[in-house]
């Protein structure tokens, strides 16, 4: 079994940085298409495999973000599962709950509620911030 590898050569580390730094800004700023193309530019440069990278785990949580005020659900699901797969993904409460509120809007209420309640458990009703108050609903149903 292969070590997992945690950090990146520094230069490279500093390159993603900065173009994620720019993501965040545009994030902030409503440009959610561009965000998502900026933190993909990010994560191109990440070395294979992905999931060994612990900034893979940060960029593909800040592209869920970009889906998330898209309501891209399907993208969503997809770089919050990615993300899970990453260091310290799978203990990452927020993580828990974009992919729980992925599934819900997907319809897969069964994995919805799981997530959604692993999240709450983790850091209770502020983690859910000014999200939809039908998410904190349904994991405390």
């Amino acid at each position: 079994m292969t070590a997992t590898k945690t950090a990146l050569d520094p230069k490279l580390f500093k390159k993603i940085e900065i173009i994620c730094e720019k993501g965040e800004e545009q994030l902030e700023s409503e440009q959610y298409d561009t965000a998502i193309e900026t933190f993909m530019e990010a994560y191109d440069l990440v070395p294979e495999p992905k999931i060994h990278w612990n900034v893979s785990t940060w960029i593909l949580t800040a592209l869920g973000d970009a889906h998330f005020m898209l309501g891209d659900w399907d993208s969503l699901e997809e770089s919050a599962g990615f993300a899970m797969l990453c260091p310290e993904g799978a203990v990452n409460p927020y993580l828990h709950l974009r992919l729980g509120q992925a599934h819900f809007e997907l319809g897969n209420m069964e994995p919805a509620k799981e997530q959604l309640t692993k999240a709450f458990e983790a850091e209770g009703a502020e983690i859910f911030g000014d999200d939809d108050a039908k998410y904190l609903a349904f994991a405390q149903a």
